[in-house]
């Protein structure tokens, strides 16, 4: 070992090339909303969602990263992404936008960022602002 570097094991790499993998599979599956992270206070969300200790979270899997510490296992695929954000999305009606804290949200716009995704509930307001690609509503 030379310095801060050394060679990785077989193992290690392994396990680096399947996180690593993981990774683009989630953004390949999820390119939507990257635009909502242009807005200050979603990007503070979603830093603040992905600074969280997240109790349960392995590092070789994907995630939907609620507030509230709600931890939802993902599958790296578009279609299992959007069910997913609709299926455990929380009661619109009484819960609070993440960018403004007003009651009422019209739907979740999921941003995919290193390996999991962070829905981000918004109000008619903030959805108009910050103009997703992809507004996921609740089930009906």
């Amino acid at each position: 070992m030379d310095g801060l570097t050394r060679n990785l094991s077989p193992g290690e790499r392994a396990t680096a090339d399947q996180r690593l993998a993981l990774i683009e599979d989630v953004e390949r599956a999820w390119p939507y909303n990257q635009g909502v992270l242009a807005d200050s206070v979603c990007e503070d969300v979603v830093l603040d969602r992905l600074g969280e200790a997240w109790v349960g979270m392995r590092a070789d899997r994907a995630y939907l990263l609620w507030g509230n510490g709600r931890l939802v296992p993902v599958e790296p695929d578009a279609l299992l992404i959007g069910a997913a954000v609709q299926s455990t999305m929380p009661d619109q009606a009484t819960s609070e936008c993440d960018r403004c804290h007003r009651v009422g949200v019209v739907g979740a716009a999921a941003v995919a960022c290193p390996r999991n995704v962070v829905p981000l509930l918004l109000c008619t307001n903030c959805a108009d602002q910050v103009e997703p690609d992809l507004l996921t509503t609740g089930v009906c």
